[in-house]
């Protein structure tokens, strides 16, 4: 497996970006400091196609504008695993509102009745 590339600048966003507009499915997961301060904030985005896994440093980028349009995009699935504090965070720290979705745990939960983390489900 190859490890992620790692987006920390305008230039890498704007190649990212790119990419993602061409995709119609994506893995999409955020990783926030709620543990370690009162008001939590996204630190990064993980974004994975088919080809390739992307780490996002927002903190390092501090704008991360140009991603709206994928997160946005009807044409472009966005699949997560419980992604009700994803899509709350991704709102509140950048006003994007998601379009799209696919919750893995949702899924399972319609199936099975039961609730499992990811791990299980891979």
């Amino acid at each position: 497996m190859k490890p992620p590339v790692v987006i920390d600048n305008e230039r890498k966003l704007e190649k990212l970006v790119n990419k993602l507009k061409k995709e119609t499915l994506l893995g999409v997961d955020t990783e926030s400091d709620s543990y370690y301060s009162y008001q939590d904030r996204i630190c990064i985005i993980q974004i994975s196609t088919q080809e390739e896994d992307y780490v996002v440093d927002n903190i390092a980028l501090k704008n991360i504008e140009a991603l709206r349009t994928i997160f946005e995009n009807r044409k472009i699935e966005k699949i997560f695993h419980d992604c009700t504090n994803d899509i709350a965070g991704l709102k509140a720290d950048f006003g994007f509102h998601c379009k799209n979705l696919f919750d893995t745990a949702i899924a399972w939960r319609m199936i099975s009745g039961e609730h499992r983390g990811l791990a299980f489900l891979l």
